[in-house]
């Protein structure tokens, strides 16, 4: 395993949870990838495995803190099992329920307001391929087809400090869980048809690229 890829679960919990016992209640991705010399998507990989196994929260976008169970998991010389999600690759499940774009979509109605790296932390998985790319073009359409508003101002907290995360805001209360997808109208127009409610979305302006 190359040392890109050798971040642990444990490694990450380990710092949270000593980080805030020196009085730093929240750390933000950025800081982690600094400290232990890894990518947004390593450290993020680990973030979302930690907040999926209830050992870490999110405090605001991009900043994290460990619960109680991850401070006493480490205050009793526990280890955080490496590898998937429990039980998310258990047999042929990777329905559409279980989808990246599910994941994501429901993530995005929990959060309501986030970044691309606070979405991929949260709804992605080690076995899903190009997380942040797939994320990035999925918020790009539902922004042009009205479910999402780009904020004016961008996130300093979070991987990128220095040029800012874009933040998106979802516009409306959630229609439901199914995700949206893209999809052509009768008389030929792109963009995106929301299952929970069986309305169509056209986009603001023409997509070049199919989902």
């Amino acid at each position: 395993m190359s040392a890109e890829h050798s971040l642990t679960q444990t490694q990450v919990l380990t710092s949270l949870v000593q980080r805030c016992d020196n009085g730093d209640v929240k750390t933000s991705r950025g800081e982690l990838c600094e400290e232990f010399d890894r990518s947004t998507s390593v450290v993020g990989r680990a973030l979302g495995n930690l907040i999926f196994r209830k050992l870490v929260r999110t405090i605001t976008m991009g900043e994290f803190t460990p619960t109680a169970a991850g401070k006493k998991l480490i205050a009793d010389g526990g280890t955080v099992n490496s590898g998937p999600r429990p039980g998310k690759i258990q047999g042929p499940r990777n329905s559409k329920e279980d989808s990246l774009r599910a994941r994501l979509w429901r993530g995005i109605i929990t959060l309501k307001r986030f970044t691309i790296s606070d979405l991929v932390a949260r709804a992605a998985r080690d076995t899903d391929k190009n997380a942040a790319p797939a994320a990035r073009r999925y918020i790009n359409y539902l922004k042009n087809a009205g479910f999402l508003i780009e904020l004016p101002h961008r996130s300093r907290s979070g991987a990128y400090p220095k040029q800012g995360e874009k933040i998106f805001w979802l516009k409306d209360a959630p229609s439901g869980r199914k995700p949206p997808r893209v999809k052509k109208s009768q008389d030929g127009q792109p963009g995106m048809f929301d299952p929970n409610n069986r309305t169509y979305h056209p986009f603001a302006k023409t997509e070049s690229k199919a989902a």
